[in-house]
């Protein structure tokens, strides 16, 4: 018996990897095949991987767990699509404040945006900078004010 499967491999050691995992149904191989690739997969396989935690994200911008990543040696593409956490964001914007001093919105975007998925628009990567900057400053951490007819942020 043979089996063709029209397509294109997105890399060949990531397919290999998951193929030779005997833990894993075929279904769900081709699975992860299709989340790697960006296409879509059906609501109820999306469930079946979401248990076993080998997919993560919202429908429509999945990708494969950090499991999965370090397993077939991807960790460094699934950073870059997952993008860092919040609190090293934040720490990031921090840093910068103190050792330059207070900044404008385009110094904290250039500092922040190279951080966050590269999935995301550029307005996806506004909004979660605007929710950093809130959430700091709700915290006491920094504080915007008027500087020479423009905003600024600086450290309380």
């Amino acid at each position: 018996m043979r089996l063709t499967i029209w397509g294109s491999v997105v890399d060949e050691a990531y397919t290999a990897v998951l193929m030779r995992r005997s833990d894993l149904p075929f279904d769900e191989v081709m699975a992860l095949d299709r989340v790697q690739k960006g296409r879509p997969i059906a609501d109820d396989m999306l469930r079946r991987l979401r248990r076993k935690g080998l997919v993560e994200g919202r429908k429509g911008q999945l990708r494969v767990a950090a499991s999965v990543a370090e397993s077939t040696g991807t960790k460094v593409p699934y950073l870059e699509l997952r993008g860092h956490s919040d609190e090293y964001c934040m720490g990031v914007i921090n840093d910068l404040l103190h050792s330059s001093g207070p900044l404008t919105r385009h110094d904290v975007d250039a500092a922040v945006f190279p951080l966050l998925s590269v999935s995301l628009t550029h307005e996806q990567k506004t909004n979660r900078v605007d929710y950093l900057l809130k959430k700091m400053r709700r915290e006491g951490k920094i504080q915007s004010v008027w500087a020479d007819g423009r905003r600024v942020w600086e450290l309380t």
